[in-house]
């Protein structure tokens, strides 16, 4: 493989790790609405109300999509840390080849 090669492919890692992070954000950015509304609908429900049930099942939806979110975030984090060392390396490799 060329080092032409290897610098394309590490280029379109860092674009995917950019990528995941970027939508990872926007998605977290929705859970919060989605969980603040719902937080603020089951203070105004009462204990018995049939609805309570249906708005805590989207909080716990949401808890969980936040830590999907998560996990997407630190993906995007270390593809973005694995490019930088491989490109280290690769310009390493060149200087002393």
């Amino acid at each position: 493989m060329t080092n032409d090669q290897i610098g394309k492919i590490l280029l379109e890692m860092e674009e995917m790790g950019q990528l995941t992070a970027r939508l990872a954000h926007d998605f977290n950015n929705l859970l919060t609405g989605i969980r603040g509304y719902s937080s603020l609908a089951l203070q105004r429900t009462n204990p018995n109300d049939q609805v309570r049930g249906y708005l805590e099942e989207i909080r716990t939806a949401c808890d969980r999509a936040t830590d999907l979110t998560q996990q997407l975030l630190a993906l995007g984090r270390k593809h973005s840390l694995t490019v930088e060392v491989q490109q280290e390396e690769a310009q390493h490799e060149r200087q002393f080849h």
